[in-house]
């Protein structure tokens, strides 16, 4: 059974709150860890698995290819084999193994039939016979033809007969089969892009195109994608170098950042506290001094018997408001900085103390690696099962055009499809978030063990937590996680999936009925108010789960009892929560630009050297891949911050509940460092009438123990001094 779950317990009762607040909080071993929301757990396993089977039928139902490759209008998979007991009928189930290319036979018509061909022709022809004596020799690999002639072949294959012809019996539903030697009137230019055999840009001076007509919509917009396409293809393929190494740089500069942050951290904090304060003070004085020149204006013309106009009053009363709000503003601040000093130095020590924990425990780097890794082999997998649901339906004759086409049949019928589409999306988003999550526990759990032990792990791999001498490591926190709270990161992030599959279904609600909702104020105003509370809420639970894994990894407790425990006490130190968070954008936002920009300037020089001596190089190519190396320095800069804030955000809540625990004396101790311990005993001193024990040696800065008790018992009051000891 979890912990807490005994009998007359509720969620959130605390079965061992007595025993912390007599003998403190230790650490994460303190007490026997026992499975921790084992039913949600089960229930995680269970959709697991049936999701799995749902992938299973899809996959004896469906077939991916048809997408990945692509169909051609008799129902045949280009490129595969298409075996089927019935045998070739109706041109369907025929071996298209030497024909991995889709081909539409007539570009001027976007329902005209779409063939497999073996190779996408890239020259036009409107004369096949002219060009068999060049083909036919092509056959002959020894030859010598030049690729050139060769690639004429590929257009042979889209005839039913003749040297090099397809697949393709004569039919009805292949007309051109009875003319102009079993070939189409025509082929046209083309570019293969995944298996697809698309218009080429120059189709459009095609004089065989032109002689029948123009290029359908489709056709031309494709002519005009593929184009561009294929120009940023060779701006990748011509940089894929450059974009690697700028990776790395990336990943490099980031890793250093983060050790460096203890450093800088302080510096940039107050750096930019006192150029806001500096910029509101300038803006008041020059509002101010604009004010007192306008009003002066005025008088003097009042004094000369003339009249101020309408604009210079306007003038007047504009700089007057907005001197007064921004002076106001500028009190508020003031105030706001004076009050929350100490609080901000402790935010600061925190961050510090986060750079130090990474530089301890550099196996934490780890963790980002193994979570992408974790998600990108998910979404393939979901991707891959999207293919085969989405190729459920069952293939269907039409004698009148000779085609096939693909329905919805018994096997499942349309209902049943929606339903296993929506299982397969939800699967996405709790899956998703599950693992997220379990990223975020792992890197929780190893950093609460740095807390409460305060030095570099013995080993990265295993540690004696009983001995209370070395931290349990990173791959020791995994083990836990697996053993014990698989449960509690399932009931968090199904929270999560559910906040969003709604925000997915009001905005599925809100595309289908665009029309009606745009029509009405009432219904576009409860829309918007319906997304702007769903995604505030989903923000709001995404860090008290978080918090709550902190906790869990801390004390073991199971969901409930620990997000309770989790908003308790971000509750009741909102004030320090707000500085970490204010301070923690700024921060982050700073590094992630500094990162991105350095990334795109790294790949500008290794560009700019690579050009070195060369004229005429195309800009639009080397400003493309300078950007998207700045946009890949973001992400990896995103990536590794957010390992960053985590350690941040449980050192914080470390700092809470040690602050809770361990500083009622008692011969109690706080864990904390030697930085983050100066700010609970401060608290202490600061309120003698509560009877703090904890006392600082005036040289040594050491913790000397508990003052004096007279009979040994605590005569504080314990209600007054938690609320004061849990508000910094």
């Amino acid at each position: 059974m979890g912990r807490g779950g005994g009998a007359g317990r509720g969620c959130c009762d605390d079965p061992y709150g007595e025993d912390l607040a007599q003998q403190g909080l230790r650490g994460p071993w303190q007490h026997r860890r026992s499975c921790t929301n084992p039913l949600m757990l089960l229930t995680f396993f269970a959709f697991f698995v049936c999701w799995v089977a749902l992938i299973l039928y899809a996959d004896d139902k469906g077939d991916a290819y048809r997408i990945i490759n692509g169909v051609d209008s008799f129902g045949n998979v280009c490129g595969r084999k298409n075996t089927h007991p019935d045998g070739a009928v109706n041109n369907t189930n025929l071996n298209m193994e030497d024909f991995p290319h889709v081909y539409l036979t007539d570009p001027t018509n976007s329902t005209a039939p779409t063939i497999c061909v073996s190779a996408c022709p890239y020259h036009e022809t409107s004369n096949f016979t002219s060009d068999v004596d060049a083909c036919t020799s092509c056959t002959d690999s020894s030859s010598g033809v030049p690729s050139d002639t060769c690639g004429a072949c590929a257009f042979f294959s889209t005839c039913v007969s003749g040297t090099g012809a397809g697949p393709y019996a004569l039919s009805p539903s292949v007309p051109w089969g009875q003319e102009n030697n079993g070939c189409p009137p025509y082929a046209y230019a083309t570019k293969p892009v995944v298996g697809r055999c698309w218009p080429s840009a120059n189709v459009y001076s095609n004089s065989s195109v032109a002689q029948s007509g123009q290029l359908s919509s489709s056709y031309a917009n494709a002519a005009n994608s593929v184009d561009y396409t294929f120009q940023l293809y060779e701006f990748f393929f011509g940089a894929r170098y450059q974009i690697l190494y700028s990776g790395i740089f990336a990943l490099g500069i980031t890793l250093v950042l983060l050790l460096l942050l203890r450093l800088i951290v302080g510096p940039i904090v107050w750096t930019l506290i006192i150029a806001v304060v500096a910029v509101t003070v300038g803006a008041t004085v020059m509002l101010w001094s604009e004010y007192r020149r306008v009003r002066t204006n005025i008088s003097d013309k009042e004094d000369e018997g003339g009249a101020a106009s309408d604009a210079e009053k306007n003038n007047r009363d504009f700089y007057l408001a907005a001197a007064v709000l921004v002076s106001i503003f500028l009190a508020v601040l003031v105030m706001i900085l004076v009050a929350m000093r100490n609080r901000i130095r402790l935010a600061i020590v925190i961050f510090e103390e986060a750079s130090r924990a990474l530089g301890d425990m550099p196996t934490l780097f780890l963790s980002p690696f193994m979570t992408y890794a974790w998600l990108l082999g998910f979404f393939v997998l979901w991707a891959y099962a999207s293919l085969l649901i989405l190729t459920m339906q069952d293939k269907v004759y039409d004698p009148v055009t000779g085609y096939f086409s693909f329905e919805w049949g018994d096997d499942p019928n349309e209902d049943e499809y929606n339903f296993i589409v929506a299982y397969h999306v939800f699967a996405l988003l709790w899956i998703a978030q599950f693992i997220i999550a379990a990223g975020n526990f792992v890197i929780s759990g190893t950093t609460v063990s740095w807390y409460f032990t305060n030095e570099r792990p013995k080993s990265f791999f295993e540690s004696d937590p009983g001995a209370h001498g070395g931290h349990d490591g990173f791959f020791h926190s995994i083990k836990i996680l697996v053993r014990y709270h698989l449960g509690t990161v399932a009931f968090g992030s199904l929270i999560i999936a559910l906040i969003r599959a709604v925000r997915l279904v009001l905005e599925y609600i809100d595309r289908k009925f665009k029309h009606e909702i745009e029509r009405s104020y009432v219904a576009k105003f409860i829309m918007c108010c319906c997304k702007c509370c769903l995604w505030c809420l989903e923000k709001i639970m995404k860090y008290i789960n978080k918090n709550a894994y902190i906790i869990t990894a801390l004390h073991g407790h199971p969901f409930c009892k620990a997000a309770f425990i989790a908003f308790s006490d971000l509750f009741h130190n909102a004030g320090l929560v707000f500085v970490i968070n204010s301070v923690g954008f700024l921060v982050l936002f700073l590094c992630k630009v500094l990162i991105s920009l350095g990334t795109g300037l790294f790949a500008f020089m290794l560009i700019s050297s690579g050009n070195e001596g060369q004229s005429g190089q195309d800009n639009f190519g080397s400003w493309f891949i300078i950007l998207f190396a700045s946009f890949v320095g973001w992400l990896v800069a995103t990536a590794f911050l957010e390992l960053y804030s985590t350690v941040v955000d449980t050192i914080a809540m470390c700092f809470m509940e040690d602050k809770k625990y361990n500083t009622g004396g008692g011969g109690k101790e706080p864990a904390a460092g030697p930085k983050l311990r100066k700010f609970m005993v401060g608290i202490c001193n600061k309120h003698p009438d509560l009877d703090a024990r904890v006392m600082r040696h005036p040289s040594t800065g050491e913790v000397e123990g508990p003052f004096p008790q007279g009979d040994g018992k605590d005569q504080r009051p314990k209600d007054a001094y938690a609320a004061q000891v849990t508000r910094l």
